[in-house]
């Protein structure tokens, strides 16, 4: 549960870095983490040893609550799978909308196209592991309960391992392209000051307002 708070604090800077000029948005996602954790709190205060086997008279310490939590009231413990998943769907809705006017605008940077798919895909895995996980806790009998909530974990965990390391990925690769248009920037106005000089007509680079340089007629006369 640690882990998925800490996830989940992950994207609230991420989200913080995209509106720092709206800062009401992450104010109020801010708030939303707040309540997930409060009530996550909350229910582990209820939390109960569960025997998984009858026949082992083995208990086990997991998220399984008390008779308090039984019959119409198990839509309590279903709260620490689907507020997680409110937030991530806020996460990923707050993505797309700051991301999908860039690229319809023209831009067509591969680290944002990066960051959208590693988003798309991560949103994909929680959304089906958690919506089992609030199944599971609000049908299943007390031994497999809250099974699905290890692999949860496993896989929030790894998912958003997976988004940072693509993130730095991303932005390596995003340097190295900008590297080369600030270089092809730099020989087209040398080539320029050069044909100037000769007073002749030429073919010179020039750079697309998306960052592609592609060859225009410049005429010196």
């Amino acid at each position: 549960m640690i882990g998925i708070h800490v996830v989940a604090l992950l994207m609230l800077i991420r989200i913080y870095k995209l509106y720092d000029d709206h800062l009401w948005v992450p104010i109020c996602l801010g708030i939303l983490w707040i309540i997930q954790a409060a009530v996550n709190a909350w229910l582990l205060t209820h939390g109960t040893a569960v025997l998984h086997n009858k026949s082992s008279n083995i208990h086990a310490c997991t998220m399984v609550f008390d008779d308090k939590f039984k019959g119409k009231s198990r839509a309590a413990p279903t709260a620490s799978a689907w507020i997680p998943l409110l937030y991530d769907t806020i996460v990923v809705a707050l993505s797309l909308y700051h991301f999908v006017p860039r690229l319809q605008s023209g831009g067509d940077s591969e680290l944002i196209t990066d960051l959208l798919t590693d988003g798309i895909v991560y949103y994909g895995v929680i959304l089906a592991i958690t919506s089992t996980l609030t199944v599971m806790i609000a049908s299943s009998e007390s031994g497999v309960q809250n099974i699905a909530a290890q692999t949860e974990l496993l896989l929030t965990v790894a998912m958003m391992s997976r988004v940072v390391l693509g993130q730095k990925k991303g932005a390596e690769k995003e340097a190295q392209r900008l590297e080369r248009l600030r270089q092809n920037v730099q020989l087209t106005g040398q080539t320029g000051q050069t044909d100037r000089a000769d007073g002749a007509d030429c073919v010179s680079p020039t750079v697309s307002a998306t960052g592609r340089v592609r060859n225009a007629r410049v005429s010196f006369s």
